[in-house]
């Protein structure tokens, strides 16, 4: 018998493949290709989403300088916060949306609205972006604005939850403040000592703290810093509601 087959066998033997498998492959090429085009339109998909999102934070941006410019517009304020609002319902667990409630906490603080400023920090602790930074940035903020209200020991509660290092010098430093404004000078000097020597490690004294200190009788040596003392980029500002800080004879626990 011959080893080589007719062109009409080798026919025969392709149509018994395609009978037998034909089903399975013409499924795999498919498959293939639906992952594929599924993969590419996703890829656009989440491009154009970003896109869209970050061009929406500009919106509010934009809108919170204009509403700064002139602080009693009410129509400003009514588009700010709308603008605002909107973000925050279409993507409620991006960064821009924490950012955004960010934003909003201070143009309510800015006049004097602490309640509405404490809630949308509230809100932004309990977001679920993975960016454990602005988290804890939101627990910080939201401290500051407890203590404004006179919620000191909500505000204590508050700084608990920060635990990141690179926070914990900022989280005593508000500690402090708060312990200032409950007349415990003694828990406050021991608190901006921790922030001050957490932060002389690392070369970033600030200034202000340094003030804080020396109001309460500690007296800080000076320190020989290579370059400028840089600001602190993670502590708010406090307040306008806040009591300064008293001096050390002015409380009865220094």
């Amino acid at each position: 018998m011959s080893t080589y087959l007719s062109d009409e066998e080798q026919v025969d033997r392709f149509k018994g493949f395609l009978k037998t498998y034909g089903n399975a492959i013409v499924t795999g090429i498919l498959v293939a290709l639906i992952i594929f085009f599924g993969w590419q339109y996703w890829q656009k998909k989440q491009a154009v989403e970003r896109f869209n999102l970050a061009n929406q934070y500009q919106q509010v941006v934009d809108s919170s300088k204009r509403l700064a410019a002139t602080p009693d517009n009410q129509p400003a304020r009514t588009q700010y916060f709308s603008k605002a609002d909107t973000l925050v319902k279409a993507s409620p667990d991006s960064a821009q949306a924490l950012q955004t409630r960010f934003l909003s906490a201070k143009v309510a603080a800015g006049k004097g609205d602490y309640v509405t400023a404490e809630k949308q920090l509230l809100a932004a602790t309990t977001s679920t972006v993975k960016d454990d930074g602005l988290k804890q940035l939101a627990w910080l903020r939201l401290a500051y604005m407890q203590m404004a209200q006179g919620k000191n020991d909500a505000a204590l509660a508050s700084l608990k939850k920060i635990e990141d290092a690179a926070f914990l010098p900022s989280a005593n430093e508000a500690k402090g403040d708060i312990l200032v404004q409950k007349n415990d000078l003694a828990g406050a000097k021991a608190a901006y000592q921790a922030a001050w020597d957490a932060l002389v490690k690392r070369e970033e004294p600030r200034q202000l703290l340094q003030v804080k200190l020396e109001s309460l009788g500690v007296q800080v040596p000076e320190l020989k810093i290579d370059g400028p003392i840089r600001p602190a980029s993670d502590t708010p500002t406090i307040p306008a509601a806040s009591p300064a800080v008293p001096t050390a004879q002015s409380g009865s626990g220094a």
